[in-house]
């Protein structure tokens, strides 16, 4: 299994209060915050219906750094 579809499989496990405390305590740190880009993408895909390649294309569009 790949990394990925780990941080894929432990995001879709989380309950309720898991999932708002993980918001919770991403808001005490400050820049940018990939993990939590990576995060919204999964937890807006459907469970069971998320794909590795599909989670990396979409952060790979919402993650374009304009130099």
């Amino acid at each position: 299994m790949t990394n990925c579809a780990t941080i894929i499989r432990l995001i879709n496990s989380l309950s309720a209060s898991e999932k708002r405390q993980f918001r919770l305590s991403t808001r005490k740190q400050a820049g940018k915050k990939d993990y939590l880009t990576l995060y919204d993408i999964i937890e807006n895909s459907r469970p069971g219906e998320t794909e590795v390649k599909k989670v990396s294309t979409a952060f790979a569009k919402r993650n374009r750094n304009p130099l």
